[in-house]
């Protein structure tokens, strides 16, 4: 599947904004199931720019969340909490 710069900027920002595959091809007017068999190619472009955006975006959020933590923000620290207990049951 190719998609234009546009498209890939498009695809970038939706994915960063945590918008779904699906979602993601409606806006960007291309086959659900194109996109969806594209995402399942590890080293495909559209792959990389999906993923890359929403674990850069995931990251500026929890970069948020750490720095309220540390300040003594209760709930941030509790989130944080959840996020590195998430993280080890992950990585077993």
């Amino acid at each position: 599947m190719e998609l234009s710069k546009e498209q890939m900027d498009m695809l970038a920002k939706l994915a960063a904004r945590f918008f779904n595959v699906r979602q993601c091809a409606i806006v960007l007017q291309v086959s659900v199931t194109e996109l969806k068999r594209e995402m399942k190619n590890e080293n495909s472009e559209v792959f990389k720019t999906y993923y890359g955006a929403q674990l850069k975006a995931e990251l500026d959020l929890r970069d948020g969340i750490f720095a309220l933590a540390v300040r003594g923000s209760s709930p941030a620290q509790a989130q944080m909490l959840k996020i590195s207990e998430q993280t080890s049951s992950a990585n077993g």
